[in-house]
């Protein structure tokens, strides 16, 4: 198993209307809404751009982009106490995990070079 530290970049301004939605839902009847500060962070790897918030310890996905010939094969938008997705590329596998420390989307990775 390796970890790869991340690089920070800038959210992408280009989310569509649904995808904010999707990463700011309402609550269902009889169901609250997350409460905390939403902190937004984006993280770049060569395997993906991935930006997550935190509404305390909420996490939410915001978006996943994949580059560089690896495929999305699963994602789990939140919101939740994390959030993750993974991809494949030939028989190697990336797998992000995001979980809110203090209120901050935090990354955690796991490679697998098959």
């Amino acid at each position: 198993m390796s970890v790869v530290a991340p690089t920070k970049v800038r959210p992408n301004r280009s989310a569509t209307k649904a995808a904010h939605q999707q990463a700011h839902p309402e609550p269902t009847p009889g169901e609250s809404a997350p409460t905390g500060p939403v902190r937004r962070d984006s993280f770049a790897y060569p395997s993906l751009s991935l930006t997550a918030e935190c509404r305390g310890s909420v996490a939410v996905l915001v978006s996943v982009e994949p580059r560089n010939g690896w495929r999305l094969v699963d994602q789990e938008d939140g919101p939740d106490e994390d959030v993750d997705a993974t991809l494949h590329r030939g028989g190697e596998r990336f797998e992000i995990e995001v979980y809110c420390n203090r209120g901050h989307p935090r990354p955690v990775t796991d490679i697998d070079a098959g």
